[in-house]
């Protein structure tokens, strides 16, 4: 199983009520990145997110780049 990512889940938690309605803004907002639960769980749960999706993610958890990308380098 992998490890969950408590920085970025946190994160969410502090703006959202759940993922999934960080999802559903996301997809939302992004329409041409086809956000879904199952795509944000991914990265929740420590797969290391693409250019867009770390874009996205800075964006909507109001976030700089610098720090999205920061949760998912190795420590």
């Amino acid at each position: 199983m992998a490890n969950k990512n408590k920085v970025l889940h946190g994160w969410i938690h502090n703006k959202f009520i759940s993922e999934t309605e960080c999802a559903m803004v996301l997809a939302e907002k992004f329409p041409e990145h086809c956000w879904s639960k199952a795509k944000l769980n991914k990265y929740t749960n420590g797969k290391v997110p693409g250019v867009f999706e770390v874009n996205d993610l800075s964006i909507v958890l109001e976030k700089s780049v610098a720090d999205v990308i920061s949760v998912f380098l190795p420590k």
